[in-house]
């Protein structure tokens, strides 16, 4: 069994780790970091694509008797009061015109002046053009970091259960939106959450020009601390290994890091079994030629390869420009799939009403596991710029044995997962990595949330084919601002 993971060729770093583990949907991470952050004590980096001040964190049952407010900027400066040792960063994307309508109206002002000096909001815009900051962490006190693929904003919080209905599942305005499915990871263990916050600080620097000195007494307990999560699904891990995307960017001399693009690749190319993949959009031209290499390879075993993936795209406007290039490139997996005598499965999750104008889940999470001895998820999607374009950052895992306690538990992982896109209980038959396309061929059939996802060659428009370019290149238009 070859290994998969490179320090130095496909991750940045690997490193010991004291606990891991799943978070699967917003209710249970917004959940666990308001459990987290509610000792913090020194201080804590939240990085990622989008955030709201008033996103709340709890909701329903889980809010009844907080003893801190339950939205976001209110939690936060509640704690910078009473712990004046207390700082929080904000690392934000300076987001493009184009999502404008989709971001809260006078955020900076928000978090600048109507909170505590001691939570600084800071909106990232150091990036080549047509890049953007889209890494989603959190590091809390240097004890314990989330690392995924969701933002702590409005429109994101849902359960496992995703009905068609939430009375808890609405915006802002008190308007509804549909489910959301998102995974975040969880890790301890002073040397891997040390990465995680090295790599905060650079972005920082850059970002604000100026550095961000972090305390570093007591910053680790001589007995790692176990953290407890509702709903949490445990990594059986003693390491995990960080990877990451960055563009080159002259202005600073930073050069180009495409160890998530290198992973996937890697990955794929040694999987003997399995290719699981959760991902909201599935374009990149290298993570098809991976599996068109690895479907062609007749010197390897039989494969199965599933795919769950939204039903359409989250706007309108990203149907247009991704919608066309994402049915191309599924339709031609399944034509290599047939032809070299493999089996793919492309998903979505219906609503759990089953009725067609109820919206389907849609997927958010960025996921890959293979074999259940490899897994890596993050913020990264398999899409041109999420590999060479845009910040990203995953973890990962690998097995050192194929039915090792780590295998054992990514194989729960993925169980879990299938079960809660069918809306089905736990099913333990999804655990073995033989036989689970015929499993999920019969929940389809039997009329579960599960269904197969169409996708055709369907000619692509100039348009399309103009905006596709534009939303996911495979390079920057420039490498400096």
């Amino acid at each position: 069994m070859k290994r998969i993971v490179a320090p130095g060729k496909n991750v940045w770093r690997l490193s010991p780790v004291a606990q891991a583990g799943v978070l699967v949907d917003a209710c249970d991470y917004y959940r666990a970091f308001y459990q987290a952050m509610s000792s913090a004590r020194r201080y804590a980096l939240l990085a990622g694509w989008q955030f709201d001040s008033d996103v709340r964190l709890l909701r329903g049952e889980d809010a009844v008797g907080a003893p801190w407010p339950v939205e976001l900027l209110p939690f936060l400066s509640a704690l910078c009061r009473e712990r004046p040792e207390l700082h929080v960063y904000v690392l934000a994307w300076d987001y493009s015109v184009v999502y404008t309508l989709e971001r809260e109206w006078m955020q900076r002002l928000k978090f600048d002046f109507a909170t505590s000096d001691r939570v600084e909001y800071v909106l990232d815009g150091k990036h080549p053009v047509g890049a953007c900051h889209h890494q989603k962490f959190v590091v809390i006190d240097g004890r314990i970091a989330f690392v995924g693929g969701a933002d702590i904003c409005d429109g994101r919080w849902d359960d496992r259960r995703h009905p068609a209905e939430n009375p808890e599942r609405v915006n802002r305005y008190g308007e509804p939106y549909k489910p959301y499915h998102e995974v975040v990871a969880f890790i301890s263990g002073d040397r891997a959450v040390a990465s995680l916050e090295e790599d905060f600080v650079l972005r920082w620097r850059r970002a604000a020009g100026v550095s961000l000195e972090l305390p570093k007494d007591g910053a680790a307990a001589s007995t790692p601390e176990r953290f407890d999560f509702d709903g949490a699904l445990p990594l059986d891990a003693t390491t995990a290994a960080i990877a990451r995307t960055y563009a080159a960017y002259d202005d600073d001399g930073c050069e180009a890091v495409s160890e998530i693009r290198a992973l996937y690749e890697d990955a794929i190319r040694e999987a003997e079994h399995l290719v699981y993949i959760e991902t909201q959009y599935i374009t990149s031209r290298a993570l098809y030629d991976a599996l068109v290499e690895r479907l062609r390879n007749a010197s390897m075993p039989a494969l199965q390869v599933v795919i769950v993936v939204p039903r359409g795209g989250d706007t309108f406007k990203e149907e247009l420009a991704m919608g066309a290039a994402e049915d191309q490139l599924l339709a031609s997996l399944g034509e290599v799939a047939r032809e070299a005598g493999h089996a793919l499965r492309v998903l979505y999750s219906s609503s759990s009403d089953a009725a067609e104008s109820s919206p389907p889940t849609f997927i958010h999470s960025k996921l890959l596991a293979v074999d259940d001895r490899f897994l890596t998820l993050g913020s990264a999607n398999c899409t041109n710029r999420s590999f060479g374009v845009d910040s990203e950052l995953n973890l990962v895992w690998e097995s050192e044995r194929r039915r090792g306690p780590l295998a054992r538990s990514v194989a729960r992982l993925r169980a879990s997962l299938l079960s809660e896109h069918a809306g089905i209980d736990y099913d333990p038959r999804l655990e073995d990595t033989e036989g689970v396309v015929e499993r999920l061929d019969e929940l389809v059939e039997a009329g579960t949330r599960l269904r197969w996802r169409p996708a055709s060659r369907s000619t692509e428009s100039e348009l399309s084919a103009l905006l596709q370019r534009a939303f996911d290149p495979e390079s920057p238009v420039f490498r400096a601002t």
